[in-house]
């Protein structure tokens, strides 16, 4: 746990009047959401947590017999078996000047640990008056059928942090390590003002590592020797996989094959782990050592493990397995060879983020890993963040038109009004209001919906499941985008498209007399996928619902949410159907399952859904005689000089390689889709622009 120090200078005042904003905005965006909720949200997006997945609002406040629990967001993170649990010691932002004591943070510990207690033992469904058809059902289900291996608990405080307060360790509960992180306003303020950057870790080490230096470069040191499995597996029970955020794999439990191996060899040979495993690759950016000598290592800062992460959690889960089982421990014997590269801390943020890239690549190249593993440090971020700042959206209710902010890394938003004076932030908000603000989360989450093959099975399962998906799509089409680069200026605007359709969807469907609380982002984003899905059924494809008049106006048509509303009730049934519990304990779960998609659209099987919108959005209108293209299209049919414009291009002219290519197409007459039109139209006016005169 960090405890930080307060500042009163006017950089606190700034944030805090922002974030109170901030708070309030959400309750109002998120709908249904008080100010506690919100309050919890928006400190939970300032931590590393976030980038894992996203924090279920939940409201469970009430008394497992006679002792209090309180309970008010929650996530499970299936890829260590960890839940995460939130809740808020908040009061309106009224006692930002308290401090918050070390017997009050106890008494909000001590609820927490009740309710999982209560939670996994089954007392919390038998008492709770809790309905089956809500996420806080769905918690207490899944802790009750499937026992995590650890709890972390996240306690989010308006209040400054009692000095006296140093560490937060409770008593597990029964076989479950119980880990407390406590988040004051201070903290949160610090991290706003470093631009929401990564918090390192610090991780100790009971048993010192013995290590041995065998390179010390410019900017690093390298060292290798070998760590007790007892040690590794203490480490990875503590943080989970906040320590194997370097790594590009996820764990894969012990059916996979190496994962039995190592299981095998752990439990038969355990003597022999250290020859026939491969062992750990780890990064630090500040080792402690025990002496003089430089070998013995009992602390780490930053420390993560870039390979070995199948290692290193089939380890602990195996240890944890046989200790339950009361059999005899043969870990004692257990070494694993470990290599720790120690990267200078004084290297700028960027550089030290591209050595653990290229570390963790060479590492893993005898794994096939793909760059798209790496996609945080990909360009094509990079290119969205030009298009938000070259793409202006229409004024719509403005005196002139503004921007759609692409926040390519967590926190880049509020860092760019962290230090802005009054006028300075009422300039910055008139370019990128507070409410066009794109996380590369929520597209990877729309054009994952919005694709010839519907993904919202993979969406539910949270941003980091959904944005590892939408990289691997991204690399592959990025490779190849001297052919056809889709990653334009019409596909940032119909990304924006998409994400104010879902926005306005959610709050009619919050307001719709069908909806009763719960499932809201489950119930928006399979209503999404169905429209996806019918438009490719009834319409012949994605390319033929042109999404123009959203941007055009900024607003989702009124047809168009009157179909999407009546998605959605079908939808809400389909997820909560009963029938479906012998298949999977409870609706947030049975939607992240591919099953679940596929009953989903059976019920919309040959269905006319679309007819009521065809004339707004249909790329191709129905008329008496056939059909109408849209004006691009037409466009680039009619025009009949496309062969003299492709010479003219040939001979030096100055155009991009999809420019070229699109030219070429339209010479040819291939072109058949309205981005194809749209990018031979741009590149004409291009040439023209260069002397063309056709």
């Amino acid at each position: 746990m960090i405890v930080s120090k307060v500042s009163d200078d006017a950089d606190f005042q700034n944030f805090l009047g922002r974030f109170i904003n901030e708070v309030k905005r959400h309750r109002e965006e998120e709908l249904g959401l008080g100010m506690r909720m919100s309050y919890v949200q928006c400190a939970y997006m300032r931590t590393d947590e976030s980038a894992e997945g996203d924090l279920a609002p939940i409201y469970i406040h009430g008394k497992i017999g006679s002792s209090n629990i309180a309970v008010d967001g929650f996530r499970i993170n299936d890829s260590d078996d960890t839940i995460i649990l939130a809740c808020a010691d908040f009061y309106d932002f009224e006692r930002v000047e308290q401090t918050l004591t070390n017997t009050e943070l106890e008494a909000i510990v001590k609820r927490m640990r009740v309710f999982v207690s209560a939670a996994m033992s089954g007392r919390a469904e038998n008492e709770l008056s809790v309905d089956y058809t809500t996420p806080e059902y769905d918690l207490i289900d899944h802790m009750h059928a499937h026992h995590p291996e650890r709890v972390r608990v996240l306690v989010f405080t308006e209040r400054k942090l009692s000095t006296r307060i140093k560490t937060v360790q409770p008593e597990p509960v029964g076989n479950v390590f119980i880990e407390v992180q406590v988040w004051p306003i201070e903290r949160i303020f610090e991290i706003d003002k470093s631009g929401m950057q990564h918090q390192d870790n610090e991780v100790v080490f009971d048993d010192p590592v013995v290590l041995h230096q065998t390179v010390d470069g410019e900017s690093f040191k390298a060292y290798i020797g070998s760590i007790s499995a007892k040690t590794l597996a203490k480490i990875y029970k503590e943080n989970g996989a906040r320590i194997l955020e370097g790594n590009v794999r996820s764990f894969l439990t012990t059916k996979m094959k190496v994962n039995r191996q190592i299981r095998d060899t752990l439990l038969k040979e355990p003597e022999k782990f250290f020859i026939y495993n491969n062992g750990i690759a780890a990064t630090a950016k500040q080792l402690v050592f025990d002496g003089d000598d430089g070998e013995r290592l009992i602390g780490a800062v930053d420390f993560q493990i870039i390979n070995g992460g199948q290692t290193t959690a089939t380890i602990s889960q195996t240890l944890n397995q046989h200790r339950a089982q009361g059999a005899d421990d043969p870990f004692e014997k257990v070494q694993v060879p470990i290599k720790i590269t120690c990267i200078d801390e004084s290297l700028p943020l960027e550089q030290v983020q591209a050595m653990v890239v290229s570390i963790s690549k060479a590492s893993n190249s005898q794994n096939a890993i793909k760059d798209a593993d790496f996609f945080s440090s990909h360009p094509f971020h990079l290119e969205m963040a030009k298009l938000s700042e070259s793409t202006m959206a229409p004024a719509v209710e403005r005196l002139s038109g503004s921007h759609w902010f692409y926040e390519r890394s967590r926190g880049a938003y509020a860092q760019k009004f962290m230090f802005c004076t009054e006028a300075e932030r009422k300039k910055l908000e008139a370019k990128y209001p507070p409410g066009q603000v794109v996380r590369k989360e929520d597209l990877a989450r729309v054009r994952l919906l919005w694709t010839e093959v519907p993904r919202p099975d993979v969406v539910s399962k949270g941003s980091a499941a959904l944005f590892k998906e939408f990289s691997k799509i991204v690399d592959e089409k990025w490779k190849k985008r001297d052919e056809v680069d889709e990653f334009d200026e019409r596909y940032f605007k119909d990304s924006v498209s998409l994400l104010i359709i879902r926005n306005e969807l959610r709050k009619a469907v919050y307001n719709s007399d069908f909806y009763n609380g719960g499932y809201l982002a489950n119930i928006v984003d399979y209503t999404l996928a169905v429209l996806a899905y019918r438009i490719i059924e009834e319409w012949g494809g994605l390319s033929m619902f042109n999404l123009e008049p959203v941007w055009r106006k900024q607003d989702a048509d009124a047809s168009l949410l009157n179909v999407l509303t009546v998605i959605a009730e079908i939808v809400l049934q389909d997820i909560q159907d009963q029938s479906y519990s012998q298949r999977v304990s409870n609706v947030t779960q049975w939607c992240k399952r591919s099953e679940c998609w596929e009953c989903v659209k059976k019920r919309f099987s040959r269905k006319k859904l679309l007819d009521s919108i065809r004339s707004t959005f249909c790329a191709v209108k129905s008329g008496s005689q056939g059909t109408s293209p849209t004006s691009e299209l037409v466009e680039v049919w009619k025009y009949r000089h496309w062969k003299e414009a492709l010479k003219f291009a040939s001979q030096g002219a100055s155009l991009s390689a999809r420019q070229y290519k699109a030219i070429n197409d339209a010479a040819e007459q291939k072109i058949q889709k309205i981005e194809r039109a749209s990018i031979a139209l741009q590149a004409l006016e291009e040439l023209r622009s260069q002397g063309f005169e056709l």
